[in-house]
């Protein structure tokens, strides 16, 4: 009876940390809220004895497959033709910028609680939700993963007013632009991730369970058969709040003190990526006609909400923009079954 009253606690504890944490994130405006919301809860779990449960392993399946087929919403017809038109430089630029990212991030192997694997999710441009859900399954650390790549992430979020406004003084924000949910778009996500399932369950491989329901989605939004195509808001919570609970819910004591020690080598990894990145950009706009602002937004190593949020939000070419950062977005999942063949060590 004792043990039932005290598991019953735990969940409170859980649902109620989970839920105070999603509010004030999302008040905060944090990248990813709910994700983060979900990893204090889990971290609850964790702390007082709480086993991750096998029925959320099967919600991280489907958790993945929301996300994977998110990412293949973004396609549409506008995209596709600027990827035609400037595939030369989308290619250098992708290759580039995943090549400098990746090849930064093996300093992190210097630290002795960091694999070969971990260093390379840790550190890829962009992905950041598909690679945290993809590290456990390729035998990488999720716990060091999502914090390198989460604070790449908030560096570009805190630089870019600044970097914007140097490079177009006239750029104005004038709010966030959100796909409402609609039958279309719960049809379409519900189609997308069936499929990608499916095809998962034929097939499974390191990431298929983002791979396949992110090339479903693809081919749906670009068949034109779906008006603006988008996951609905809620199922995309529901994804980062799975995702979230699993990283909190093996979390341990032991594991944060390791995370804490990447600390000062991944912050100087990822200024060293963003400045990279930033120079690949620059040289972008001094190659072609393509502006500086546009050049800059294009080569950022991750930010993709607030990077298209902004080129929305102001005189960007936003369908330019978007075939470069979701071209190198879509490519380095692709590429996840090969990253997870790195050798640890």
């Amino acid at each position: 009876m004792f043990s039932r009253h005290k598991a019953v606690l735990s969940w409170v504890l859980v649902v109620t940390t989970t839920a105070l944490s999603a509010v004030l994130l999302t008040w905060l405006e944090v990248p990813a809220a709910l994700l983060f919301a979900g990893v204090l809860g889990g971290l609850t779990a964790a702390f007082t004895g709480r086993r991750e449960p096998k029925p959320t392993r099967f919600a991280g399946t489907v958790a993945q497959a929301v996300l994977g087929a998110s990412i293949g919403a973004m396609a549409d017809r506008m995209m596709l033709v600027e990827v035609a038109r400037h595939w030369l430089a989308i290619l250098a630029v992708v290759t580039a910028t995943l090549v400098l990212s990746i090849g930064m991030g093996q300093v992190l192997r210097l630290l002795p609680t960091v694999n070969g694997r971990t260093a390379v999710f840790s550190s890829v441009a962009g992905g950041a939700v598909g690679f945290i859900t993809g590290a456990r399954e390729a035998g990488a650390d999720e716990h060091v993963v999502m914090v390198v790549q989460y604070l790449r992430v908030l560096l570009i979020l805190v630089s870019m007013p600044a970097v914007v406004l140097w490079l177009d003084p006239g750029a104005r924000v004038v709010g966030d632009q959100v796909s409402a949910s609609t039958a279309k778009s719960a049809l379409f996500a519900l189609l997308a991730v069936v499929a990608g399932l499916i095809a998962n369950r034929l097939l499974k491989f390191a990431g298929s369970a983002l791979i396949w329901p992110m090339l479903a989605a693809f081919g749906l939004a670009s068949s034109g058969l779906f008006e603006d195509p988008a996951m609905p808001t809620a199922a995309l919570g529901a994804a980062f709040l799975v995702v979230g609970l699993q990283v909190g819910f093996s979390l341990s004591l032991d594991k944060i003190r390791a995370v804490v020690r990447v600390l000062p080598l991944a912050g100087v990894q990822i200024v060293a990526t963003v400045g990279a990145c930033a120079l690949v950009g620059y040289g972008l706009s001094r190659l072609t006609s393509i502006s500086a602002y546009d050049a800059y937004l294009a080569s950022t190593p991750g930010g993709l909400s607030a990077v298209l949020g902004l080129s929305l939000a102001t005189e960007s070419n936003t369908p330019l923009v978007m075939a470069f950062q979701v071209t190198r977005l879509m490519v380095s999942l692709l590429l996840l079954p090969v990253f997870a063949t790195v050798r640890r060590r």
